[in-house]
């Protein structure tokens, strides 16, 4: 069908080509980052500084959110493997009854890790400000990232960005429905990044 209207046409063009760029931007953050996660502890040298991205310890039907078990145990992982040192625990605190941070230290000193070895950022409301509170907050320029994979890549991108040298490494991956949706939404997160970063050098200059 050919399409007469002229501004119909320019619409739906500015559209593709928007798509097209948010496609290679989502392909972008996947391919660049590759190099910089792992999922075998043989191949990490030693870290000081850990950052666990926070995220709900429980899903809305009040079961094991199972992103959180597995970050959690990886962390455990790293930890008792002495491949790191001091973990940085980045998550959302604003209201009383939602704190990501809380559940966290909660579990790793369950997991008998040490209180003294644990830093608490309770401003990770989003991975952007994470990311930027390891300077800010920290003056930490190089960290370790344990989140799932697809995270990983945006949270290292946006490090690099950023100008900070991030390694990640991968928890278990999450199969089924639960995994499709967190990638659907992963999408989304990505073009907000753009829009983010675009902010950011703006306030900047």
């Amino acid at each position: 069908m050919i399409i007469k209207n002229k501004k119909v046409r320019i619409i739906i063009y500015l559209f593709l080509f928007v798509l097209l760029c948010v496609i290679l931007f989502d392909l972008y953050i996947s391919i660049s980052t590759q190099k910089e996660i792992f999922s075998d502890i043989s191949l990490l040298k030693n870290y000081k500084y850990c950052l666990l991205l926070g995220t709900s310890k429980y899903t809305i039907k009040n079961s094991e959110n199972l992103f959180y078990s597995y970050r959690i145990d990886t962390v455990k992982y790293l930890y008792q493997n002495q491949k790191i040192k001091k973990i940085i625990l980045s998550g959302d605190s604003r209201e009383s009854y939602y704190d990501e941070t809380k559940y966290m230290k909660k579990d790793l000193l369950n997991l008998k890790i040490p209180e003294e070895d644990l830093m608490v950022d309770s401003d990770g409301f989003r991975t952007i400000y994470s990311i930027m509170n390891l300077v800010k907050k920290y003056s930490i320029s190089e960290a370790i990232v344990v989140s799932q994979r697809f995270h990983l890549q945006r949270a290292i991108f946006i490090g690099r960005v950023l100008g900070l040298k991030l390694d990640g490494f991968a928890t278990k991956p999450i199969y089924g429905l639960a995994g499709l949706k967190i990638q659907i939404r992963e999408r989304g997160a990505r073009v907000r990044l753009l829009f983010d970063l675009l902010f950011y050098f703006l306030n900047k200059k």
